[in-house]
């Protein structure tokens, strides 16, 4: 799996259902494979108020 990511594998890619690789590992109870295949964060962006 780590050699898959390593060659650009996308991890942030969605199911229809709107499931990452990582959310289907973790529902199977794969550990190591969800951290492997958890994004990394790229920036940290705050979430906005409704009011705005």
């Amino acid at each position: 799996m780590e050699r898959l990511v390593e060659l650009g594998a996308w991890r942030g890619l969605r199911t229809a259902a709107g499931q990452r690789p990582v959310d289907l590992a973790r529902q199977a109870n794969h550990a190591e494979l969800a951290e492997v295949l958890e994004p990394p964060v790229r920036a940290d962006v705050p979430l906005r108020s409704s009011k705005q």
